[in-house]
């Protein structure tokens, strides 16, 4: 790599030199325009030239760290919908225990969820903990708020109580 370098910049500077001296020349002898653009070109072309041969390189690289930062924004997009899903599941929980709470039910509501690939939140289960061993009515009470305010089917819903003696 040091010795590829060293060639370009001797490349460049022996450019130049030339074109340096040419425009010397034609400036003295009156022939200006034309060496001046022939002499551009030579730059150019001196700049651009070692640059083709690193092309090849440089997509190589470049590919690789394109993939890197997609990774990175892959997991990015993860850790955003999973803090989407704690989220949405944490109010719904909390709305869950508020319902019940205005009916004077005590419930914790745990809700367990995920988002499918489209980003769709979906609940994968509904726990209402019980602490204060509830009556069959209460607990038809919540699994009914569940179901028909929240659309959580009665067949991923988990009624459990709370065991305050260990």
């Amino acid at each position: 790599m040091k010795a590829a370098i060293s060639g370009y910049i001797c490349t460049l500077a022996g450019t130049a030199m030339l074109t340096g001296a040419a425009l010397w020349i034609a400036e003295k002898s009156g022939a200006g325009r034309m060496v001046k653009m022939t002499c551009s070109l030579a730059m150019i072309l001196a700049i651009v030239s070692p640059l083709n041969g690193l092309s090849g390189k440089f997509a190589m690289a470049a590919g690789e760290g394109t993939s890197d930062i997609r990774r990175a924004a892959e997991e990015a997009a993860k850790r955003s919908v999973s803090l989407q899903e704690s989220a949405v599941a944490g109010r719904l929980a909390e709305y869950i225990e508020e319902r019940a709470m205005e009916d004077g039910i005590h419930v914790r509501v745990e809700i367990e969820a995920f988002a499918d690939k489209k980003n769709m939140f979906s609940v994968d289960l509904a726990r209402a903990v019980y602490s204060d061993g509830a009556e069959y009515e209460k607990r038809k009470r919540v699994a009914e708020i569940m179901e028909k305010e929240c659309g959580i089917p009665e067949d991923i819903q988990e009624h459990v109580y709370e065991d305050k003696g260990s």
